[in-house]
């Protein structure tokens, strides 16, 4: 179904005043003009500037979905996900990537970081850490962590100061996830770290102080953004500035072996577009449940400038584990699907890579929504590791992770995380291969 689709089905709600979206991701902006009850089936509505979502009209209940702005930097109208222009708008099981307005207590900034940093922390021992949050709205704080607890776990309306703990884990590990902040809708707070011999820690260190002044400045622009006749522009999207070059390094010929010094660790977030300064990249699928019954293989589609995959050795999966350049190559091990990549041999009409993950021979129907805490990891040689963590809904069995494309002379990483629910054989029609 397409965007314009899509809104046709919001324009026509059924006899009961219903409207029933379909799976998947759709580009707005969208507009409710009839009063109805909108049921998403885990639909995500995205845009790169706001609002994705307005509702125009009243008595109207929103069910089931998400609204996404993807661009993060944006502030005051353009980063609102959902307007409501009659403020009766209801709400159960929504998320927003973004801002609300016209709800009250929820359309007034929120004090809350989109991501949390908690650097390296000594293992085998308990750490603690303190959030001074601000909320306009009681909300309830859960964490998605077995080793990380909050407290408390109830914030009211103004300064929340909330304790961080971390139990005792394992040196070397990683530390990524989120906590969900639910009022009327839900928030996400994506955390990060890495324990390490020797780091040095010190409990109760604060990770994040709400800014007061930032906040009221911001209100103030919506404030008088709300005096206004707000015309959203179309929707655009804005990579970040850079003037720096990707230099390429000294080839390898063989993949890198697994390295045993800590990488620094970010988390990335869909809509970025991270330039890569090195020479080689190795991406694997995470997740938590390591005794998943299926097999999960990774795909790889180097393609040309117009997307598509010109020789078969370009398609590197389990049965062709390398392509004839050299540039990419799947390790197939039992403890580690992953893929590498070498940017130095690539031949000069590769424009992109794509990289995909599926469920292989699924007899039992499971999907990525049966992962627990999946995400993408990149390690690149330049010592930076990059986490993406998998964003529900997931209900399919093939996920497009990562894109990777060759734009003014650099190569750029963008995350994706997007579900394919028609299928690999399908999702391998759009590169132009066909597969049994």
């Amino acid at each position: 179904m397409t965007s314009i689709e899509l809104q046709k089905l919001l324009n026509s709600p059924d006899r009961s005043g219903e409207v029933h979206l379909p799976q998947g991701e759709f580009e707005g902006p969208f507009v409710i003009e009839k009063p109805c009850k909108v049921i998403g089936n885990e639909t995500t509505l995205w845009s790169g500037r706001g609002a994705v979502l307005t509702v125009k009209a009243s008595e109207v209940s929103l069910e089931h979905l998400r609204a996404e702005i993807t661009n993060s930097s944006l502030t005051g109208p353009d980063s609102i996900a959902i307007s409501s222009l009659t403020g009766d708008t209801a709400f159960s099981d929504v998320e927003i990537i973004g801002g609300i307005s016209g709800i009250e207590g929820e359309e007034q900034p929120w004090g809350v970081p989109k991501n949390i940093d908690l650097g390296k922390i000594p293992p085998e021992r308990e750490c603690s850490f303190v959030m001074e949050l601000i909320t306009p709205a009681a909300a309830e704080l859960i964490s998605t962590f077995h080793d990380i607890s909050v407290y408390p776990e109830r914030l009211e309306p103004g300064e929340n100061r909330v304790t961080l703990t971390v139990q005792p884990i394992r040196s070397g590990s990683y530390i990524y996830g989120e906590l969900l902040l639910r009022s009327k809708v839900t928030r996400r707070i994506y955390l990060s770290g890495v324990s390490a011999e020797g780091a040095a820690f010190e409990d109760g260190r604060t990770v994040f102080k709400a800014d007061p002044s930032a906040m009221a400045a911001e209100a103030e622009a919506m404030s008088r953004a709300a005096e206004e006749e707000i015309i959203y522009p179309d929707i655009i999207d804005i990579p970040p500035a850079s003037s720096q070059m990707y230099k390429p390094e000294e080839a390898a010929e063989e993949p890198p072996e697994e390295k045993q010094e800590l990488h620094s660790l970010y988390i990335i977030e869909r809509g970025m577009h991270i330039m890569l300064e090195c020479a080689e990249a190795e991406i694997e699928l995470v997740y938590d449940n390591k005794d998943f019954p299926m097999d999960v293989d990774a795909f790889a589609f180097m393609t040309d400038k117009h997307g598509m995959v010109t020789q078969n050795d370009r398609f590197v999966f389990f049965g062709n584990d390398r392509s004839f350049c050299g540039g990419v190559k799947y390790l197939n091990a039992p403890d580690k699907k992953a893929m590498y990549i070498n940017f130095n041999v690539l031949p000069l009409d590769i424009a992109g890579i794509d990289i995909a993950y599926s469920i292989y021979e699924n007899p039992g129907g499971l999907d990525f929504s049966d992962l627990k805490n999946p995400a993408v990891r990149i390690n690149l040689s330049d010592g930076k590791t990059l986490i993406y963590q998998l964003e529900k809904p997931l209900n399919a069995g093939t996920v497009v992770g990562a894109a990777i494309s060759y734009t003014n002379s650099r190569w750029e990483l963008s995350p994706l995380g997007m579900i394919y629910p028609k299928g690999l054989a399908d999702l391998c029609g759009n590169y132009g291969l066909k597969i049994n």
